[in-house]
């Protein structure tokens, strides 16, 4: 890069310049509201070092960057001077209310001293109405992140207080003052201003491409605002979320001339302020028992592909759920129940997009069934319960029940058989005719052999099984009527065959490497065991509750302590940008770990 010098031809005093100059933000703020304060050093000493803050009881400091430091140079009188200007972000975060005073803040170089400008910070109770801009100050006075003089990084999130999966839209910009929008070159570098960002939430990014500089009015001042990212965030567990402050670089300075910069150029580093998110529960009033964790707007439908049947024939049901909120992490619709019916896998396909304001799209599921006798002439309302944080209201949607038509099959038609050929598709093979085989007499070398049927174990077994048949059947009705009146006792039983069904699809997503995929799927299987098994409502529950419910369900401590520690480490792999490193080897954990817990019931994997 080249670097020239800016001459000014003066007719004044030599510079002699040495100054600290110290702004905030805002004058007034609530209690643990933070605001930040920008420290400006200009020296003709050299490059001027990092000034020390005093402390002042009540208030916390927190550096945000020492800043790039720009020089300029003069000639006055035929004498040369140089100029160096750095400015210092700082974060203060009242601790209490009050008045403060920002006062003392020195900067030593060369054997000299300067000393800043005393700044007033009014602190409010949380909550309380802001105090009126002081007399003969304009009202609606610089907005956070718009300071006077300098380039800033700010977040700005669509609100501060959300449910469990509600889609909170945070939009990075960059406000330039009116008199450097024609000095911003270019971002060198985006630093940690990525989806990192965002503990235990699922992140959406909305891809930009250009960063154009738009200039508009802020508090009454003329700003150029340029949009960074965008990212809509779905927070997964309850408590307070800290989003840290994201740091760039960003290239300022100089006028381009082809290939080369006139004048100065410098690098700045600009931080945003933190910031959080206040995740809260969803209601407990109202909540439908099939209640899973589903929050936007939807709509459901359902559909097959013929009405019209014979026994035996394979048709398809198509459900389809669309709408917006967290629709990819959604689970799926609940099926009513399909004991007359033949099930084979299920297909699901997406059509989903990030916008502006959220994530919307489809999911449609496709389900082959096929009725067992001619019966089987109804399927009934297909459920799918959600909440609505618009109107803070459960909304339960229920189909039509389909009524279908089953014919039997008719002597002499030909035998049809079902063949499952990958996923959902199938083909039928027809039989036409039979294979014979006679039978040889006369045999030479036959041997007659005498065979005492009375004496064998299988006889006898199959003489006592008749007597056994009664017990076993009083023991099955049991069981099917423990499945139909009691939830936790179906749940319970079902809880082995829904774990190994995720690490099925965890394994498919580690073999073909799809990190995201694999976590979700490991951490639904552990998730989901523990809910069923032992009759948990994990959703909206922090792993940390999760594991203090276990305990009381008298779980040893040392499998809890496994199990919340492997759920945040894979909530850590899957949102911290780690996902492919170690798929196989968390495979393998997962599955050891539902051992353990399957063993203590007497499952195994």
């Amino acid at each position: 890069m080249w670097v020239a010098f800016l001459f000014v031809i003066a007719a004044g005093r030599a510079m002699g310049t040495f100054s600290v100059r110290v702004t905030l933000e805002k004058a007034a703020v609530h209690v643990g509201e933070q605001v930040g304060m920008s420290i400006e050093i200009v020296s003709d000493k050299g490059n001027p070092p990092v000034p020390q803050v005093p402390p002042v009881d009540g208030l916390s400091f927190h550096l945000m960057g020492g800043g790039g430091i720009s020089q300029s140079f003069q000639i006055v009188n035929g004498r040369m001077s140089a100029e160096y200007r750095r400015t210092v972000n700082f974060i203060v975060v009242p601790q209490r209310e009050g008045s403060f005073t920002i006062e003392g803040i020195r900067v030593e170089q060369g054997g000299e001293s300067a000393v800043g400008n005393a700044v007033s910070l009014t602190v409010v109770p949380a909550g309380a109405p802001m105090p009126g801009p002081p007399s003969g100050q304009p009202p609606g006075g610089v907005p956070q992140g718009a300071s006077s003089g300098t380039i800033q990084l700010v977040a700005q999130p669509s609100k501060t207080r959300a449910y469990v999966g509600e889609a909170v839209v945070i939009r990075y910009f960059l406000l330039v003052p009116p008199q450097k929008m024609s000095e911003v070159r270019q971002i060198e570098d985006f630093g940690n201003l990525t989806t990192s960002l965002f503990k235990r939430c699922v992140v959406e990014e909305l891809p930009i491409t250009q960063y154009p500089i738009e200039s508009r009015n802020i508090g009454g001042r003329a700003v150029g605002v340029v949009l960074l990212k965008h990212y809509v965030v779905f927070p997964l567990s309850t408590g307070v979320l800290n989003v840290d402050p994201a740091a760039i670089s960003v290239t300022v300075g100089g006028m381009g001339l082809g290939f080369f910069q006139l004048g100065p150029t410098q690098t700045v580093n600009v931080t945003s302020q933190p910031f959080n998110l206040e995740v809260i529960p969803f209601p407990a009033e109202g909540r439908p028992d099939i209640f899973d964790g589903a929050v936007g707007e939807f709509n459901l439908t359902a559909t097959v592909n013929k009405r019209e049947l014979r026994e035996g024939d394979a048709f398809t049901l198509r459900v389809e759920l669309s709408g917006k909120g967290n629709i990819k992490n959604c689970p799926p619709p609940t099926l009513p129940d399909l004991t007359l019916f033949e099930q084979y896998d299920n297909t699901k396909n997406e059509d989903i997009s990030v916008l502006e304001d959220g994530v919307a799209g489809r999911i449609a599921y496709e389900y082959v069934l096929v009725p067992k006798s001619t019966s089987s002439t109804e399927i009934g309302p297909i459920r799918f319960a959600f909440f609505n944080p618009n109107d803070n209201q459960y909304h339960t949607l229920a189909t039509e029940p389909i009524h279908l038509q089953i014919s039997a099959r008719g002597e002499g038609q030909s035998d049809r058989i079902l063949l499952g050929a990958g996923a959902g598709a199938k083909r039928e093979i027809i039989l036409t005719g039979e294979d014979f085989r006679h039978i040889a007499v006369g045999v030479p070398g036959a041997v007659d052999v005498r065979l005492d049927l009375y004496r064998q174990p299988i006889f006898v077994l199959m003489l006592l099984l008749p007597l056994g048949m009664p017990a076993g059947a009083a023991v099955w009705a049991r069981h099917r009527r423990r499945l139909e009146t009691n939830p936790d006792y179906a749940r319970n039983r079902k809880a082995p065959k829904m774990a190994r069904r995720m690490l099925s699809e965890a394994r498919k997503a580690v073999s073909g490497g799809e990190g995201d995929k694999a976590y979700a799927a490991l951490t639904k299987a552990l998730a989901d065991y523990v809910s069923n098994r032992w009759n948990l409502p994990v959703t909206g529950m922090t792993v940390r509750d999760l594991g203090r419910q276990m305990q009381q369900k008298g779980v040893p401590d040392e499998y809890v302590q496994e199990l919340v520690t492997t759920l945040e480490d894979f909530e850590a792999c899957r949102f911290g940008g780690a996902m492919n490193s170690n798929l196989r080897s968390d495979l393998q954990r997962t599955e050891n770990l539902l051992g353990k817990l399957m063993a203590i019931k007497g499952e195994t994997t």
